[in-house]
């Protein structure tokens, strides 16, 4: 409160040093926030006024200084892309690259009651914003809309992202617990648009509470989801053939194809679960003087736990023998991006002659790759199934001049997705970098 802002090793608790002008302390109001930015070399403060001052990491020199529009309550800095998001006192929020000292978005309008807590996405696109008024925005950055509104039965006292973004936690008042809440757009293809702003938050019910109390609520939500579906935007396939298209499936299919051994590996059970030996009513004896209990040998049956017939091809392998078209292969592709990671490993592996398959049925899976590649669909799992392929069969394709033949093919064909993909990023970042420099 006294304005102070001193600096400390954490490591060894040693003071290094104050942030101050001249004799005078960092600011003259309390402070309310203070971040560094990811190579520790800017230092940002804010105090309670709302201006904000930058200084030099190791020198303590200032650098520059920024006078918000109104009082400020807090900050929070995203280290990766240097965004700064500063809630103000009259509830609204304005977004500053610290790079620049510039104000990149003003959010207004958003929270009728103070702002308890700001949290950024793990790629810096979303801001969350909660308010002691229940409510909690989603705003995206690239484009300032608010893409979603919600509200609780309790306000939220603090909220975070997961590092991969995948979990939302939050805490509420006067609740000991921390509830986390799933990112459906991992999961699934979701249409973002903007929220109006005269739209009523859809209110979500903490985990002790999840049925609706009357029949009206009901009926009102399912009136919402309806106008929810009839308001979609549906977009095509394809917006252009020249342009490459990804398939939009959850990364859960296919990232971790590579590394589906070692997961499995992790998640085999130390030691399989022993069935209880069930005992008869009557035990049987042995005849004779001496009463002894006739205990029969445990048979062990090995014979039909393994699968020693592999000559037979599985449905995706005999339709993939007699595709012959683009659109056979196209349909064929269609009905293998649905299958999940095991299966999909178990189709690659049946595709050599030792799963079952054959040479030519492998000629055939790299021609199916090779043509959804020219067609410029499904570009990342593409590449994963692909790099599937090649983990599993690199030793008989060396083997096999016309798998390498058809590799040839495959891999000029990726050269030119990754060429044509390369060129429009490099023009987008030569003209990001061209208007970020400007503003300097």
């Amino acid at each position: 409160s006294s304005g102070h802002i001193d600096r400390y090793n954490i490591q060894s608790g040693i003071y290094r040093g104050e942030y101050k002008h001249g004799d005078k302390p960092a600011h003259k109001n309390p402070v309310r926030g203070v971040a560094s930015d990811a190579l520790n070399q800017v230092v940002v403060s804010g105090d309670a006024k709302g201006i904000l001052k930058f200084w030099r990491f190791k020198n303590l020199a200032l650098i520059n200084k920024v006078v918000l529009d109104s009082e400020l309550s807090m900050f929070r800095l995203h280290r990766d892309s240097n965004l700064l998001a500063c809630a103000l006192e009259t509830f609204d929020i304005h977004v500053l690259d610290i790079d620049t000292r510039q104000i990149a978005r003003r959010f207004t309008s958003g929270h009728h009651a103070a702002i308890t807590d700001l949290t950024f996405s793990h790629d810096g696109r979303w801001l969350l914003s909660a308010s002691l008024d229940s409510t909690t925005r989603v705003w995206d950055l690239p484009t300032g809309h608010c893409i979603d509104y919600f509200t609780f039965s309790s306000p939220v006292t603090s909220l975070d992202f997961s590092p991969a973004g995948d979990l939302l936690a939050t805490t509420h008042v006067e609740d000991l617990g921390i509830y986390l809440w799933c990112n459906k757009s991992l999961f699934q293809h979701l249409h973002f648009s903007s929220v109006a702003k005269n739209a009523k938050p859809r209110t979500l019910t903490l985990p002790m509470d999840l049925t609706l109390s009357t029949e009206e609520d009901t009926s009102k939500g399912d009136v919402e989801v309806k106008a929810e579906e009839v308001d979609d935007f549906v977009s095509p396939d394809q917006l252009n053939e020249d342009l490459i298209t990804l398939a939009n499936l959850p990364t859960s299919r296919w990232l971790n194809l590579l590394n589906l051994d070692v997961i499995k590996a992790k998640n085999k059970p130390k030691a399989a679960p022993k069935k209880p030996k069930a005992a008869p009513f009557f035990l049987p004896t042995v005849p004779g003087l001496e009463q002894q209990f006739l205990i029969e040998p445990e048979k062990k049956d090995t014979e039909d736990r393994f699968i020693t017939d592999f000559s037979d091809l599985t449905e995706f392998g005999k339709a993939l023998g007699q595709a012959e078209s683009e659109e056979d292969y196209k349909a064929m592709y269609k009905s293998f991006l649905e299958k999940g990671p095991s299966a999909v490993d178990i189709e690659v592996r049946a595709l050599a002659p030792e799963g079952g398959g054959s040479l030519s049925l492998m000629e055939q899976f790299l021609k199916l790759l090779d043509n959804e590649l020219k067609r410029k669909r499904n570009f990342e799992t593409v590449n994963a199934h692909l790099g599937l392929f090649l983990q599993i069969h690199g030793d008989t394709i060396v083997s096999s001049a016309e798998l390498r033949k058809c590799l040839a093919s495959l891999q000029q064909s990726l050269e030119n997705s990754w060429t044509s993909l390369q060129s429009d990023l490099d023009t987008s970042l030569c003209v990001t970098s061209f208007c970020k420099s400007s503003f300097l």
